[in-house]
């Protein structure tokens, strides 16, 4: 599950812009060194020559999605980036260990053909075989989105539109959502783990494991028997020692 510890709200439609990423990585790179960034994961809207000069040139890692129509360029030749994985074995993943020019900036690639039969190639600065399973991790955004949104505090209800009192309630959302993540991944390695499905998926996230708990306790002390650990986890953020009995 991603975690947010910085935003910027625009005041427009759309995507962001080169600008405005730079000055989010900028103020992130005030309080972070860069070699303790793993990787920087972004879908296929995150793209530009000036942006993946500004990650090199900052020496971040970065792990890009990009269209399968693009062209690049190695030496005097060009081509479509599906080109290069075409007659490629479908089910395994391909790792091209040769650069190529994209937007103008020397990049390796990596790609898979998923279920539904799309073609995902990843971008990044180095040849890397992790490429594919480190942007996987992506989907915890998604997830975290989720949690904001639709299945759980339902962000877009709001009929807020200044943005200083968004950026507020923005904060007030990641608190509440980090304080039921980690709730509820207390509860279900201290108090009852969450069951697994036949499908293979939980049956609740984390997120709304906690959420469920907090809402139930406080909202509906009566139907919702809770104990002075559950309480205290409530109340503290974060729960008491293990051997409670003991303290």
């Amino acid at each position: 599950m991603a975690i947010p510890i910085h935003w910027k709200l625009l005041n427009k439609k759309g995507n962001s812009n080169t600008k405005e990423r730079i000055e989010i990585m900028d103020w992130l790179l005030a309080r972070f060194n860069a070699h303790r960034i793993s990787g920087l994961l972004a879908d296929r809207e995150f793209i530009g020559c000036e942006w993946f000069q500004y990650l090199k040139r900052k020496n971040i890692h970065f792990y890009i999605r990009i269209k399968s129509g693009f062209v690049v360029k190695q030496g005097c030749n060009t081509c479509n980036v599906w080109q290069l994985f075409l007659n490629k074995n479908k089910k395994k993943p391909i790792f091209l260990r040769d650069s190529y020019e994209l937007l103008g900036v020397p990049v390796y690639l990596s790609g898979m053909r998923l279920d539904d039969g799309e073609l995902l190639i990843i971008a990044s600065p180095k040849y890397d075989e992790n490429s594919l399973s480190e942007y996987s991790k992506r989907w915890q955004i998604e997830n975290l989105f989720q949690s904001l949104k639709g299945r759980g505090f339902r962000f877009e209800d709001t009929h807020v539109t200044s943005l200083i009192k968004l950026d507020k309630l923005m904060v007030v959302l990641t608190v509440g959502f980090a304080m039921a993540y980690k709730i509820g991944y207390w509860r279900h390695i201290e108090r009852k783990a969450i069951k697994i499905k036949k499908h293979g998926r939980p049956a609740y996230s984390l997120f709304r494991y906690g959420l469920d708990l907090i809402r139930g306790t406080l909202l509906k002390p009566n139907n919702f028997i809770a104990t002075a650990q559950e309480w205290l986890a409530i109340l503290f953020f974060w729960p008491p020692p293990v051997d409670f009995k003991a303290c």
